[in-house]
């Protein structure tokens, strides 16, 4: 049986509501802002898998989680504050790629800023290590990005099918922590025959994946920015 609840492929054909991203032209809207904090504050986690990733990538090594999640911080601060979003919010197609790009400019300009305020003698290099880090094609953060992205979406998903059935949401867990095969003795832990189990898991994967993939949707604009993210996050869909 394959590892994933549902193919890749069905992100194009399942039709959700509509996106959370705020319309365009919309600034002045409290709505507007509520709804960029929404985004923010639900994808944390995914963004602070990213700054960790684009930490070690630039700085050789490992870095704290306290460190990514303070840097985070910072930045929702000040695109907040200081109106980024009011300025490029109508552009927004897509909250990930935009992510992707705008957070680790972020995070390398605080490195800059970092190196400097030591005053290190090797700081030059330090400079021409983060340009290469920055200029690079295949960034293994972005990866980082792409997969915590998928687990935050997987983990809403467990959450709103849990509020309707708990027993659907056990059945998908069962089928996430066995990739895809199913526990043996599931039937008998939630009060399932066998043929009982095949309909239930049907049923299961198949609301899991409608609510799976509208919460993807909620974090683009369009149509052609959902089939986008769907082939960017197709490695590290379930």
């Amino acid at each position: 049986m394959s590892t994933r609840i549902v193919p890749a492929d069905a992100l194009h054909a399942i039709e959700t509501r509509r996106s959370l991203l705020p319309p365009p032209d919309t600034s002045d809207d409290p709505r507007w802002q509520r709804s960029w904090r929404h985004l923010f504050e639900r994808y944390q986690p995914a963004m602070e898998r990213f700054v960790q990733g684009v930490l070690a990538r630039a700085g050789g090594r490992p870095q704290d989680r306290e460190e990514a999640r303070d840097i985070v911080q910072a930045y929702l601060t000040d695109a907040i504050e200081k109106g980024w979003l009011s300025r490029e919010g109508a552009d927004i197609r897509c909250f990930r790629a935009w992510l992707q790009v705008q957070l680790k400019r972020y995070v390398h300009a605080w490195l800059r800023h970092r190196t400097a305020a030591k005053r290190d003698p090797g700081s030059m290099e330090d400079e021409e290590h983060l340009a290469r880090v920055e200029g690079a094609a295949d960034d293994p953060a972005d990866q980082e990005l792409d997969a915590g992205w998928v687990e935050v979406a997987k983990e809403r998903a467990l959450e709103a099918l849990g509020e309707g059935s708990e027993t659907y949401a056990e059945v998908i867990r069962d089928l996430l922590r066995t990739h895809g095969e199913g526990s043996t003795d599931l039937g008998e832990r939630i009060g399932r025959n066998e043929k009982q189990l095949v309909h239930l898991r049907h049923r299961a994967r198949k609301r899991f994946a409608l609510l799976f993939y509208e919460e993807l949707r909620l974090t683009v604009r369009d149509d052609e920015a959902y089939a986008a993210l769907g082939q960017r996050l197709a490695p590290y869909l379930p």
